[in-house]
């Protein structure tokens, strides 16, 4: 027992029989054929077996000159063999990734089994989310045959680079203005202005003191790693 079962691939199978009494036979012995996917010696009463494919078991049963053979085919159902692709997704801050699972051998998966960990995706039960967030992610299915399979993906969230700019104001003239407030290492920061008197263009943090009028400062911050970043401010001096 049991007679002819099925498993899925990897899983183990303990194939028994019915309890007897030794000192009843003392001249028992038992071989089990054949080797493959066996986990337990092969002169035991009962077996422990780890089958790659759908094989027969026999056990050999012999008592004195008596003879036994019993038998029990154990049928292999493979596991889906998944992916995520993207295989190396990253994105930036505000952007979005959609992750596919590709299927790598031919088992059939239920198209209601799709379980997706942890949550932030746009849909946990689908084949194609979308993430808009790093973090590892992980998909859960079954086979048509209720065989799982599983893969994970590693979402990396490249630094877009910071700008925190001055809120639009009206300051008198005189008045200094620190025009942004926030830098990341590494990055380049370019501004452009109608203000004739500012020439600070590559500062990340520059302040003005600009004269009596109305002037607008654009900075453009960028990285190797993610598009520009833009945002102005304008100043009006009275």
């Amino acid at each position: 027992m049991p007679q002819d079962t099925m498993i899925c691939e990897g899983n183990f199978v303990f194939l028994t029989s019915e309890t007897y009494e030794p000192f009843l036979y003392p001249d028992i012995d038992f071989e089990w054929t054949p080797a493959d996917g066996q986990q337990t010696p092969d002169s035991l009463y009962n077996m422990v077996v780890t089958p790659d494919t759908t094989i027969t078991y026999f056990r050999e049963t012999t008592n004195g000159a008596c003879l036994s053979l019993d038998s029990t085919t154990v049928i292999v159902n493979p596991i889906p063999e998944i992916e995520i692709r993207p295989l190396n997704p990253a994105i930036c801050s505000g952007e979005s990734v959609q992750l596919s699972v590709i299927p790598l051998n031919d088992v059939m998966i239920d198209p209601e089994s799709y379980m997706w960990e942890p949550e932030g995706l746009s849909c946990t039960d689908c084949p194609n989310p979308t993430a808009s967030m790093g973090g590892s992610y992980t998909v859960m299915v079954m086979s048509d045959k209720m065989c799982p399979g599983s893969a994970s993906v590693d979402i990396i969230e490249l630094e877009s680079p910071a700008i925190q700019i001055a809120q639009n104001q009206t300051i008198c003239e005189g008045e200094p203005v620190q025009l942004n407030f926030a830098s990341t290492a590494g990055a380049t920061y370019t501004w452009e202005s109608d203000d004739p008197d500012f020439n600070d263009l590559n500062n990340p943090t520059p302040t003005v003191t600009p004269m009596v009028g109305i002037f607008t400062y654009t900075v453009t911050a960028q990285n190797d790693q993610c598009p520009p970043v833009m945002a102005s401010v304008t100043i009006t001096v009275v």
